[in-house]
């Protein structure tokens, strides 16, 4: 059996794409891809242009992002007969200060389908802004104090991720403004953020509280699992629900809001621990208080709002071959037996 994900994606190139360039990455031996790291494939992208990364048993290291590119992972859990995830270690946004590409940066670009340990940026060159990290698996790492994302950059859009539950893991938007933090699983301390974040329909797991440092934000339709609402200021919370957590009511101090409900079992189909796990199911039951209870009339959780959260896969929401079997050995003048499946992912 052999994927051939590489020859259809650059087959896409002549017929769909007039302009941006595709890349496709790929360190397993042997390699139909001619680009084996990811960083080569960056350091050769142009902005715009997008680079494929194929799962792999071996992880694909650090990548510094000093331009606009879409990066698309094989995802952290994939669904098909090559099941390999693609793997970062380190992921870091830069500027270009000098020479011919200087004023270019990580802006606009699209991070999607990782395991990864680390996502950060150089604050000497803090210019960010427009990013999308996606349908990510954030890692708790025994190289770093504090893995997951440390990020400053204005107008993130943050969906459709999972953060272990670790005390080592953070997820820290600084003094960004303007973020978008929605139906991800965060089992790990929101901080330090103090400009107007957007967080819906999140699960917040784990037996500490959720925040820490954060002012100013619009906090709704989350559900708060072990992991108290705790840590906020001049917030609103609108049609969040509390259980099990050390401090259950919201609002509380000087954060304000309604339409919320504290101290109520949201009868998960499945989830009965403060930790996530791939076999914890999040979906509400049809008699749970959160069943339609949000501000915008669809389930308080992951499986409301704008961007309900996907399978637990983290493959991007384009075209993938999920089998592809070629008969090994034929006849001279015999028929060659090819099968393939492939599924547009949601």
């Amino acid at each position: 059996m052999k994927q051939l994900f590489a020859l259809i994606v650059h087959c896409a190139v002549f017929i769909g794409v007039s302009k941006a360039k595709i890349f496709v990455v790929n360190n397993n031996t042997p390699s139909p891809s001619q680009i084996s790291q990811i960083q080569t494939a960056v350091d050769t992208a142009s902005n715009g242009d997008t680079i494929y990364v194929q799962g792999s048993a071996t992880g694909y290291g650090n990548v510094v992002i000093n331009k606009r590119v879409v990066i698309f992972g094989a995802g952290y859990n994939p669904s098909k007969n090559n099941s390999l995830p693609s793997k970062l270690n380190i992921v870091l946004f830069d500027s270009v200060t000098t020479g011919a590409n200087a004023g270019s940066s990580g802006s606009g670009s699209v991070i999607m389908g990782f395991e990864i340990a680390k996502l950060s940026y150089y604050a000497s060159n803090f210019v960010f802004s427009n990013v999308l990290i996606k349908r990510n698996h954030f890692i708790k790492s025994s190289f770093y104090n504090f893995a997951g994302i440390t990020l400053s950059c204005y107008s993130a859009v943050i969906e459709q991720n999972i953060f272990d539950s670790s005390a080592v893991l953070d997820f820290d938007l600084g003094s960004g403004t303007g973020c978008l933090v929605r139906n991800n699983i965060i089992g790990c301390v929101f901080r330090n953020s103090n400009a107007g974040s957007v967080l819906l329909n999140n699960v917040f797991v784990g037996q500490s509280n959720a925040f820490l440092n954060i002012s100013n934000a619009l906090i709704a339709n989350n559900i708060f699992y072990g992991a108290a609402p705790q840590g906020c200021t001049t917030s609103t919370f609108s049609n969040n629900l509390t259980y099990n957590t050390s401090s259950n009511t919201i609002p509380y101090g000087s954060n304000t809001g309604s339409g919320n409900i504290v101290a109520t079992n949201p009868l998960f189909v499945n989830a009965t621990q403060l930790a996530f796990n791939y076999n914890q199911d999040y979906h509400l039951q049809a008699a749970s208080a959160g069943k339609n209870a949000g501000t915008d009339a669809t389930d308080i959780g992951l499986y409301g709002g704008g961007a309900p959260l996907p399978a637990y896969g983290g493959e991007p929401p384009i075209p993938q071959i999920k089998m592809f079997d070629v008969t090994p050995v034929v006849k001279k003048n015999t028929s060659l037996q090819i099968q393939i499946k492939a599924k547009k992912q949601d």
